[in-house]
């Protein structure tokens, strides 16, 4: 029994993936904690309880961490919640802000120019006006939010909000509704329809970062800021591939054989399915730093580039189950030498699910007819060639939108070099 599920599914792996993933490489182009309790509420925001029986709401900034919590408030609730500690955390932040402006002005006085890189080199020089005009001539307008640091010792627990439920808050906020924290997201949705014409939460939300008081930056913090940027507008580390195999692309790499190319994706796809099916612990997806294979072979690929960050895209296909899975990732290496994730992106896409739009962005490419004779000398062409066409649309369809999110990531870094918080 055992030898017959395994020869299925090679055999679904040996057609199938092979042209979805060839799809994806040759036709896609390259674009630029969870809470401690499960439960949800209606409310757009975060929720944080102190053992002391305070509350407070807002956004946290940094669940995931081993560090004080950090949660963002509007001055509107803080000053209703508590004005002492309001009046405190004020103080303190303005306080922090003119540190904050120092600290970036030796930061941006110490990056040198190569000559290299324009774009950075002017970006890099505006900001360095742009502090120092600030800090001859502080701006007198309060900023809309403040950012409360609590040590974790004094946490009861919190409940995050769903991404959604976030989204509706930001807006909200964007467009200075009042008592975002204490309304149901669907009173808000409501308000926002009425005020914003054609209203649609699902499209990008608007960049808050400008409204938040200038904090000091860690180390760590200012070395994955600038490696944010340095992709941005300098030098782009891109890999694609699939399992352990990753392949460096962008618009200065000579394109590799596709025939190499689909033939080693098959292959790692092929050790990591049946790896998995043969309870082979090897093909784990994580290895025991906690980084996935893949993520690791794109780190000595970078490494040996003598560049410090990257963006790799993995991409891995269930032909049983019919789905394409795509996930990116923003690695910043630090001064320790370890390698950290400032960003993760994921995406599923159903091959049975697509749309005629997103197969005909497949079909319609000149890149088809070679790849269906790419194909036909490796595996031959039969009727399966329409499924895999649907697999390689939910890999385009899963890809540009992982694309999306990581383009907007590294966006809102690019406008200045204090926000927003990291």
């Amino acid at each position: 029994m055992l030898s017959r599920r395994v020869f299925e599914i090679a055999k679904l792996l040996s057609f199938d993936l092979l042209l979805g993933l060839s799809v994806f490489f040759l036709v896609v182009p390259i674009e630029k904690a969870e809470s401690q309790q499960s439960s949800r509420t209606r409310l757009a925001v975060d929720i944080l309880n102190l053992k002391s029986r305070q509350q407070f709401r807002g956004f946290v900034l940094n669940a995931n961490t081993n560090e004080d919590l950090k949660i963002a408030v509007s001055r509107e609730w803080f000053q209703h919640f508590d004005e002492k500690a309001y009046a405190k955390v004020d103080k303190e932040a303005k306080s922090e802000e003119e540190r904050a402006r120092q600290q970036l002005k030796s930061r941006l006085e110490q990056l040198t120019s190569t000559g290299k890189h324009p774009a950075l080199d002017f970006f890099v020089k505006k900001e360095l006006e742009r502090v120092t005009a600030a800090i001859d001539a502080p701006p007198d307008d309060e900023c809309q939010f403040l950012v409360v640091r609590l040590k974790r010792s004094l946490i009861a627990n919190f409940i995050l909000a769903s991404e959604s439920n976030r989204r509706v808050a930001i807006w909200g906020w964007s467009e200075r509704l009042p008592k975002i924290e204490s309304r149901e997201v669907s009173d808000i949705l409501k308000e926002l329809k009425s005020k914003v014409q054609d209203f649609d939460a699902t499209l990008t939300v608007p960049d808050l970062s400008t409204r938040f008081p200038m904090m000091e930056q860690s180390e760590l913090q200012w070395r994955t800021r600038l490696a944010i940027v340095s992709h941005g507008l300098a030098e782009r580390i891109e890999f694609q591939g699939s399992g352990k195999m990753m392949i460096q692309v962008g618009d200065d790499k000579q394109p590799q054989n596709a025939n190499e190319i689909m033939t080693q994706m098959l292959q790692a796809q092929t050790e990591s399915v049946l790896g998995e099916l043969l309870g082979d612990p090897k093909s784990k997806s994580l290895l025991p730093d906690g980084k996935s294979d893949w993520v690791k072979a794109a780190i000595v690929k970078t490494e040996a580039l003598g560049m410090g960050y990257f963006h790799a895209t993995n991409v891995k296909v269930d032909p049983l189950g019919e789905i394409a899975s795509v996930e990116s990732v923003f690695m910043v290496k630090h001064a320790d030498g370890d390698w950290r994730m400032a960003w993760n992106g994921i995406r599923d896409e159903r091959a049975s699910q697509q749309t005629a739009d997103s197969i005909a962005r497949v079909t319609k490419d000149s890149q088809i007819e070679s790849l269906k004779n790419s194909l036909q000398a490796i595996v031959g062409i039969n009727d399966a060639f329409d499924k895999a066409i649907r697999f390689g649309a939910a890999t385009m369809t899963a890809q540009q939108n992982v694309n999306e999110q990581f383009e907007t990531f590294v966006e809102r870094y690019l406008r200045r070099l204090d926000g927003p918080p990291l």
